[in-house]
Formats: C-alpha cells, sequence, structure tokens
C-alpha cells in the first residue's frame, strides 16, 4: 500500500479544489491532493470524499487479499506436417462453376451475330453495301472539314454506321419477339427503348410511311400472321417513295390511298405525328394513332388511351 501511495504523490502534484501546485496526496487513497486543510474539508464534506476514499481503501486492501492465479500450464507442442491448405476445395469449386457455366451455354446457345446474319447487307433495309467503298456516311461539320487532312474518315465513319444500324437492328429483333411470344413486360421495354431513340422527327409526315405494315401487336395482344396488312400508297400510287426525297415529304391533311385487304381507304397525317386511317374495316387497330417510333422495319404507334400497336414492315 506504501509503495502504491508513493507512486500517487509523485504523480498528483497540483490541488484537486483549487489548482494550487505542492499539493499533499490524500493518505487514505491517494487519488486526490490538497494545498491546504480548508480545501480538504471542502471536498471531504462538502463533495463526499469520506464515502469515495473508503471504498477505494477497501477495494485495494481486496485486491491485496486475492490469491495470486496458477501460472497457465504450457501448451503442448506437436511435430508433424503443417495443416493443409483450401487450395484443392477452391481448384475444384471453379472447375465445378466452369463446368455448369457450359452446360448453361449449350442449353442455351447466343444468338449469331449480326455481322455474320446479314453478311455485307444492311441489317434495317436489307441493301448491298460495303463498309469499305460506300459513300453513303454520316459526316459532322467537322467530319467535313477533316476528310481531307484524312483520308480513311470515311472508312470509320461507316464502321460507326455499321454498328450502329446493328444496334438498332437487335432492339428490333428483341421487340419483334417479345410480340411473337406475347411477353407483354418484354415488349413494353423494348417500345420504351426505341421510343427513347426518336427514330424519325416528323413521324407521321416521313416518307417511311409508305409501305405494307403488318400488325405484331394490337390492343388484344399478339395479332396472328394471317391478319391483313395495310398498305399505304405514294402519292403516286406506287408502294415506296423515291428514297431520294428527303424528310418530310407528306403534307398535312393531304391524304394517302390505303389498303387493308378490302375497300380502299386512306391515311391522312394530321399532324407532325398524328395519323388518321378512314373507309378500312378490316384495320386491326384504332382509325386515329400517334406516331412514337418509326424505322425502316418496324412502326410503332399509341392510340388517345396510350395503349401500344406494333407494325412490321412487310419485306
Amino acid at each position: 500500500m506504501a509503495r502504491a501511495k508513493g507512486k500517487k504523490l509523485d504523480i498528483l502534484k497540483t490541488c484537486t479544489i483549487c489548482g494550487a501546485d505542492k499539493a499533499k496526496a490524500c493518505l487514505g487513497c491517494g487519488t486526490t491532493a490538497y494545498c491546504s486543510t480548508d480545501c480538504q474539508r471542502i471536498d471531504w464534506r462538502d463533495r463526499g470524499h469520506r464515502k469515495v476514499c473508503k471504498k477505494i481503501q477497501a477495494a485495494e486492501a481486496a485486491r491485496a487479499e486475492a490469491p495470486t492465479p496458477p501460472p497457465s500450464p504450457p501448451r503442448d507442442v506437436f511435430y508433424g506436417p503443417a495443416p493443409r491448405s483450401h487450395a484443392d476445395e477452391i481448384r475444384a469449386r471453379i472447375a465445378a462453376e466452369h463446368e455448369a457455366a457450359r452446360v448453361r451455354r449449350e442449353a442455351n446457345p447466343e444468338r449469331e451475330p449480326l455481322s455474320a446474319r446479314f453478311g455485307s447487307r444492311c441489317p434495317i433495309c436489307r441493301e448491298e453495301w460495303d463498309v469499305n467503298v460506300s459513300n453513303k456516311v454520316f459526316r459532322t461539320e467537322k467530319a467535313r472539314k477533316s476528310t481531307s487532312a484524312r483520308p480513311d474518315t470515311g472508312f470509320k465513319l461507316n464502321v460507326w454506321k455499321r454498328s450502329m444500324l446493328e444496334r438498332y437492328a437487335k432492339f428490333q429483333d428483341d421487340l419483334l419477339d417479345a410480340a411473337k411470344r406475347g411477353d407483354e413486360p418484354a415488349l413494353m421495354a423494348g417500345v420504351k427503348n426505341l421510343e427513347g431513340r426518336q427514330g424519325k422527327r416528323m413521324t407521321a409526315r416521313s416518307k417511311g410511311v409508305v409501305g405494307t405494315w403488318r400488325a405484331r401487336w394490337s390492343l388484344e395482344g399478339t395479332v396472328p400472321d394471317d391478319a391483313a396488312a395495310v398498305t399505304v400508297f405514294a402519292r403516286d400510287g406506287s408502294e415506296a417513295e423515291d428514297p431520294e426525297l428527303r424528310d418530310p415529304v407528306l403534307d398535312v391533311g393531304a391524304p394517302l390511298r390505303c389498303d387493308c385487304g378490302g375497300p380502299t381507304g386512306t391515311a391522312t397525317p394530321d399532324g407532325p405525328a398524328t395519323l388518321a386511317f378512314a373507309g378500312l374495316a378490316a384495320l386491326p387497330f384504332p382509325a386515329a394513332l400517334r406516331c412514337t417510333y418509326l424505322d425502316e422495319r418496324v412502326f410503332i404507334l399509341r392510340d388517345a388511351e396510350d395503349a401500344v400497336i406494333v407494325l412490321e414492315r412487310s419485306a
């Protein structure tokens, strides 16, 4: 006990009450120090150090009287081979995962790449073209200025165009496959994807409306293959507009002759994105529609209640 108090006397250098230097430690517990009897009286009477001091002394006495625990026995030393690692288990698990992946690939083979399916044809319009020699390129203002200085610009732009067309062809394939399967969630996701990419600017007035279209998805769901096709004729009576004409080419309010396997009707652009059909009894969808996406292959329309109609251009 005396040794412990001696250590505390070295640590306590200031009075616990007023902070004065050269204070003396409490002889009972050694945890407080006082510079005078007045400070000691304040701590003992007013701040309750009398009870605290007794508790500290009792705890110190109990700790001193407690028996010393025996030392722990020495640990047994095991001499033998090193513990086995988990490398074999990890290798077996990786091999099992690879085998499971191979089985899944064989059960669900990947679709053939678009470039292999279409070869040198455009995946949208099926036109024969070669990225190495075709002059149909998308040229920005910057590309037009730098073409003379970079002779390979046309080739790079054609490669970019081909990759973009293949992307759009995949989106359209997925949409038509979902319509054929009757998978409405997948079809709505495909419709939203294509509508977000805009397609034609003035959909209802575009020359792309002209042609023969077959409904693949209507208000009742999947449309059977034997349903009547809708043919929109050009102003000169042909089934295709002049490809050299620039969009838009259809006038608002000017009706175009339209056929749906019965009496001839009309298709009239009521605005940049609104198309109205009239005189067609066998029409497999409403007469007034809002055009939300149009491309060389897929035509997406919505009725007044925002229901989706998907048309595919007939070959």
